[in-house]
């Protein structure tokens, strides 16, 4: 597993590098709060998400961090992916894409007892779908979903807001 997450990983970071090339409009344009609820482990999860721009037209770098607390565990997450937004007509718009998320895992007393009382780094590849749309003062609310595997959440659900920095 961890063979087929580093082949997964470096492909990423590749292709970061290879699209980087093409990109005009990488920079700081927002952050925003998100929260939600995740599924195995069973917990709730607030964090941050920024706005890196475009890396190549319609495919956005958007990285968040978390925080999720419950079933026997806290989790700290960072998620690395790459979004592409589907260009459609009306307010809202669809994205879906994929990266890598890490996580550092805390054990507490009620986790089984090969991992109670310790912590542990996890390392997975993730998938992201979901839908965004404006609001009045020119930032964005989304509803997200991820899917990821080994000891990261295996689904998680989101609600966010974009607070645009330019």
């Amino acid at each position: 597993m961890r063979r087929w997450t580093l082949a997964v990983a470096s492909l990423f970071f590749l292709s970061l590098v290879s699209f980087s090339s093409h990109a005009q409009t990488l920079g700081f344009y927002g952050w925003g709060p998100r929260a939600g609820l995740s599924s195995s482990p069973d917990q709730g999860v607030l964090g941050f998400q920024f706005n890196f721009g475009e890396l190549a037209p319609q495919l956005r770098f958007q990285p968040s961090i978390e925080i999720g607390g419950g079933d026997h565990r806290t989790t700290i997450q960072a998620t690395i992916p790459v979004l592409y937004r589907f260009n459609v007509k009306g307010n809202y718009t669809p994205y879906a894409g994929g990266g890598l998320g890490i996580a550092w895992i805390d054990y507490g007393e009620g986790a089984p007892r090969r991992y109670r009382n310790t912590t542990d780094v996890a390392l997975s590849p993730v998938g992201v779908g979901g839908i965004e749309w404006p609001l009045k003062a020119g930032n964005e609310v989304f509803l997200e979903l991820n899917v990821a595997a080994d000891k990261l959440p295996n689904a998680k659900v989101v609600v966010g807001w974009m607070i645009h920095g330019k």
